[in-house]
Parts: C-alpha cells; sequence; structure tokens
C-alpha cells in the first residue's frame, strides 16, 4: 500500500451490478485456485446474486472473514485520518466491463487488487508479484498486461456464486465524491428526464419528494435532473446546484439519480460537474454548448474537463443535435473514451434512426431519448431510455423500455406526439398536477404556460390514457 496523495484521484474504482467477494488474506490465492503459475490474480471474485437485483439492491457476497493483514478504507471515509490508501493515479486508468461491472483500475505501476469486504469496506490487497489484474472471469477476459491504454472487453457472464457467501448491501450508505472508494451501479434500463416543480420562479422542493415518489411508484429505473425536459439550461448554476442536490435527497437510494450539467461555458459545466458529484448523484451527463458550433478540438477539451472534474462518477455525453445547433462528432466520442475513464456511454435524443446508429459503439452504453425509435434501439444494442415523455407518463415508457414491442412503441409515441403539440414544459407539468402529483404548471420564461384551449385539449389527453 501507499501513503495518501492528495493531488492525485484513486486507483481503482468498480461499479457493480453484480457482488464482489472478498478473500481471506491467509492463504496464499494460488493454492486456492488449484495451483496456477500466478499470471492471474484471483483476488477478486464477480458473482451473479442470487435473487432478482433491483437497481439499489446491490449485493456484496463474503467468503470469509478478511484477515489482520488486509488494512481496510471505507467506501464512504471522507478523511478517517487511517492512513492507508489505494496507489494513486500515476498511469492512464484500464477499464474492464464484466456483465454489468465497470472495474477502474491502474496498470503498470503498483496499484493494488481491492477486496470489498462486509459492512461496505474495500481492502487493498498485496500479491507476490504486486500487479494490478483483475479476475479472469471464465478465463474471457485475458492478459491485459502493462497496456497503458482503456481497453474495451467484450460482455462476459459472471461466476456461479458460492452458496456460503453471504450478502452485505452496498448502497446501505451513499457514496460521495472526492479520494475514496467508490462502488456504484452504471445506468440502466428505464430513465424519468424529471421536470423541475416550481413556485414563484424557484425550485418547488416541497414538491420534489412527492413527484419522485410518483416516478418510483410507476417502476423507473432513474430519472435525469435539470434535462431539456428539467428546463436545466435556464436556471442560474446556484440554483442548478440546488435542484441537483434536491433530487438526490428525495430519491433516497430507491433510484438512480443523473444530473445534467451542461452549460454554454467550459467553467460552468466544470463547476457544476464538480458540485453534482459531491451532491452524489449517480451519473453526470454533458450536453454540448449551443450557439457557437465548436470544432473537436474544441469539443474534447471541454468534455474533459467536465469528466475530470466529476471523476469517478459515471460521465455521459447527451447528444441532441436540435438542442445544441450541431452534433457531437464520432471522431470526438472515440477520442473523449481514451481521456476520460469514467466516460460510460450516451443520452443520445437525435432521429431519425440513421442519427442514432452511429453512436452505438462497443462498450459504451446508449440511451435512447426519442420513445418512437425505443424499439429499434433496444434490438440493436441500447441498454435503456431517457425519456422526457417518462416525466409525466411513465407508466407508459416503462413497460416499453421492459418488454420492447412495436404496439407498446407506437402508443408510446403517439401519447408523445399529443403532448408535442402543446408547449411540452408547461404540458408535462399539468398532466402531473392532473395524474395527483402536487406541482404547479410553472415554467421558466420565456416558456409560457398552456391556453385554455390547450388546458382542455391536455386534460382530454390525460382523460384517454388513464381511461
Amino acid at each position: 500500500m501507499h501513503e495518501p496523495d492528495p493531488e492525485r484521484g484513486l486507483g481503482s474504482e468498480a461499479l457493480a451490478g453484480h457482488e464482489i467477494a472478498p478473500r481471506s488474506t491467509g492463504a496464499d490465492p494460488r493454492q486456492r485456485e488449484g495451483g496456477d503459475d500466478g499470471r492471474d490474480d484471483p483476488e477478486l471474485h464477480l458473482r451473479e446474486s442470487e435473487d432478482g437485483v433491483g437497481c439499489c439492491d446491490r449485493d456484496v457476497g463474503r467468503r470469509d472473514e478478511p484477515g489482520a493483514a488486509a488494512e481496510s478504507v471505507a467506501l464512504y471515509a471522507r478523511d478517517d485520518g487511517r492512513g492507508a490508501a489505494v496507489d494513486r493515479l500515476e498511469h492512464r486508468a484500464q477499464r474492464v466491463r464484466v456483465g454489468d461491472v465497470l472495474f477502474v483500475r491502474e496498470v503498470d505501476g503498483g496499484s493494488h487488487p481491492v477486496d470489498v469486504g462486509p459492512g461496505g469496506e474495500a481492502r487493498p490487497v498485496t500479491t507476490e508479484d504486486d500487479g494490478a489484474r483483475a479476475a479472469d472471469a471464465d478465463e474471457r477476459l485475458g492478459e491485459l498486461g502493462d497496456e497503458r491504454r482503456v481497453e474495451r472487453v467484450p460482455l462476459v457472464g459472471t461466476r456461479k456464486r458460492d452458496p456460503e457467501d453471504v450478502a452485505v448491501p452496498l448502497c446501505a450508505e451513499p457514496v460521495g465524491h472526492g479520494r475514496e472508494l467508490r462502488v456504484t451501479a452504471v445506468l440502466r434500463g428505464a430513465l424519468a428526464a424529471a421536470i423541475t416543480p416550481l413556485r414563484d420562479g424557484r425550485l418547488d422542493p416541497d414538491a420534489v419528494g412527492p413527484y419522485v415518489d410518483f416516478l418510483v411508484g410507476h417502476g423507473v429505473d432513474g430519472l435525469l435532473a435539470l434535462g431539456t425536459t428539467g428546463e436545466g439550461v435556464m436556471f442560474p448554476p446556484v440554483h442548478r446546484k440546488e435542484i441537483a442536490e434536491a433530487f438526490v435527497d428525495a430519491a433516497a437510494g430507491r433510484i438512480q439519480v443523473a444530473v445534467h450539467v451542461g452549460a454554454q461555458t467550459t467553467h460552468d459545466t466544470v463547476a457544476l460537474a464538480a458540485r453534482a458529484a459531491e451532491a452524489r448523484a449517480d451519473a453526470v451527463a454533458v450536453i454540448a454548448p449551443p450557439y457557437f458550433a465548436l470544432d473537436e478540438e474544441e469539443l474534447l477539451a471541454h468534455f474533459a474537463a467536465a469528466a475530470a472534474a466529476c471523476a469517478p462518477v459515471p460521465f455521459y455525453l447527451y447528444e441532441f443535435e436540435a438542442r445544441s445547433g450541431y452534433a457531437i462528432p464520432v471522431a470526438v466520442v472515440e477520442r473523449l473514451r481514451e481521456q476520460a475513464p469514467n466516460l460510460a456511454g450516451l443520452k443520445v435524443s437525435d432521429s431519425p434512426w440513421d442519427k442514432v446508429a452511429p453512436y452505438l459503439l462497443e462498450g459504451l452504453d446508449v440511451f435512447v431519448g426519442a420513445e418512437g425509435l425505443l424499439v429499434e434501439g433496444l434490438a440493436a444494442g441500447a441498454v435503456g431510455a431517457v425519456s422526457g415523455l417518462a416525466a409525466s407518463f411513465p407508466d407508459a415508457v416503462v413497460p416499453l423500455v421492459r418488454t420492447p414491442s412495436p404496439d407498446l412503441g407506437e402508443k408510446a409515441a403517439a401519447l408523445r406526439a399529443s403532448l408535442s403539440r402543446l408547449p411540452f414544459h408547461a404540458a408535462s407539468k399539468t398532466a402531473l398536477c392532473l395524474r395527483g402529483v402536487p406541482v404547479t404548471a410553472e415554467v421558466c420564461a420565456p416558456l409560457r404556460g398552456l391556453t385554455a384551449t390547450e388546458q382542455a385539449e391536455l386534460e382530454r389527453i390525460v382523460r384517454d390514457w388513464q381511461a
């Protein structure tokens, strides 16, 4: 182990959708694995959970009690004064995808494998060759060696869980941002692009909790705060920080909360990204800044700065040509993945499908924004939806993501088209009010509310849907 260095970030991060089982430090790992030659370090075992695991039901398997030689580093440590830390970043991080597990680690320089033990603690483990190696699940990851580049590994299965392992929830306590180990799940499934409840020109904090309860009750896997539907770019930075924190607090770990932090300047975007991470957001998203058509070098620098500001929180690009005024070049995405180890994927709200397909890059998760393209997108490899329609009609989107079908896709697309014929933001908030959520129809000027005729039309839409 190495002494903590405040100038460097952590060398390892596990983003777990499955389970990580600790080993006893008292026995030689090669003896326990049948005496291999030491090329594959089995210190980290990736296991499937026994039950259907929900978005916040991440478990840590426990094989046996860790020995005294392993000094623990709390997952939510802040500065606990223990003086032990995993080797800090001196080399480009390397990322390995195993099922829904994303493990970010150092290579070529003395970082250590990490056992995640009971109670949500991570224990640095020293091996004979003192190398940074991940478990070779079914021997399909292969030898990554000393390569200094980010490598994408195809999806592989996880090992069968040992019956004697004891499950311990990983998300019993939120994980924060800073010089600490993080274990968090990558985004998956149906996410609502949430509205922002307003009253008298400011966030209505009393409405956020009931609104999030409404989304949770309809089965969403998460939400995106302050996106297009959430009027994010309309608020000054100080208000955006308040809104992000309110959604994270209201979710309370029940669903994942991603926060859009895209702004006109890199300065504001970086500050908002760092604040979202400090607020313990599960992910951060950034749209290409509007107005100026930035070139590849400008976009790359902008996104890289934002990703670094929130690292190791998963970072997503928000591609929406109609709002930015230009598309993010695929070449920028490819170059960014080399610079930002926490780049996890994209939300792509473009249409038609021909504008979405180029962003389905191996190793990056894509969320479709246009409900009418969800069936095609999920069939092509997208991992879910970030839907503006789900902000007020999650019951139209969640079933579509769970069991994609042309019929469900057509119903969702028709409902979205009906709302889009009205001022969408005011219509979404009014629909929520009609569905029993205590939010006002107030929107940020210069957006406007509904006319009496539009109000009557919206009431008909809600009535027909609920019938």
